[in-house]
């Protein structure tokens, strides 16, 4: 076992956004039972893969900070990450390319970008621990792509929501569409735009900002509410 203080700063903000995304998998698993929404469905999906993800960046370092072990635990997470984008694609394809092209064409494009991607860093994507922080980059070309599918694929889904929260009558289900969308926005915007900029997911200021996104989705989750329009989606 890892002492708490000398565990990374990274793992505490991965291990509170895999609780986030199980917890968002749950509650649309949950309403999924009910409502049958397609896109209810789908969003499960990515909580759940994302969850996985995140715990596999976070959980190792608790036990090990050997630098070899936890190389190859981030490339499994990202592994993770980069198939919950397939379920986000399939997200942005209910909301805004369902009449334009099919599911299949859209999620396998992006399995097919992500796969190639990941397998491109596996050689080359490098991992430092310096002052309780763990420094993971990605080549250029995955740094790239990563970027590039966070900003397409989180944020006009973000936009969605916030729009929706205009439509909304009842204070919860403007919650959770205000918060979703700020969510989504955040995290197309300042995760895809960092890593473009550093070629790392996360560095020690956008930890701040992980950080914030994360406790906002686990309060909308844990916000008690009953089933609405927007409650569908999460």
């Amino acid at each position: 076992m890892v002492p708490l203080s000398s565990v990374p700063l990274n793992s505490f903000i991965w291990f509170v956004g895999s609780i986030a995304c199980l917890l968002l998998f749950y509650r649309s698993q949950t309403t999924y039972k009910v409502s049958k929404s397609e896109l209810t469905k789908y969003i499960a999906l990515f909580g759940l893969l994302m969850g996985i993800g995140q715990a596999w960046l976070a959980v190792p370092t608790f036990f090990t900070l050997n630098v070899g072990i936890i190389r190859s635990t981030y490339l499994i997470g990202e592994f993770f990450i980069y198939s919950s984008m397939v379920a986000q694609a399939a997200v942005a394809w209910c909301l805004f390319l369902r009449s334009r092209t099919k599911l299949r064409t859209v999620t396998m494009a992006i399995a097919m970008i992500g796969l190639i991607s990941w397998a491109y860093a596996i050689p080359y994507a490098t991992l430092q621990i310096s002052n309780n922080f763990i420094n993971y980059r990605d080549p250029v070309f995955s740094t790239v792509v990563i970027g590039l599918v966070f900003l397409s694929l989180f944020t006009p889904v973000g936009v969605y929501f916030l729009q929706s929260a205009r439509k909304e009558t009842r204070p919860k289900t403007v919650l959770t569409a205000l918060g979703l969308g700020l969510v989504y926005v955040g995290v197309g915007f300042f995760t895809g735009g960092v890593e473009l900029l550093t070629g790392q997911v996360i560095t020690p200021i956008s930890a701040i900002g992980d950080l914030v996104f994360f406790s906002i989705i686990l309060m909308v989750l844990l916000w008690p509410r009953r089933h609405g329009s927007m409650a569908q989606a999460a």
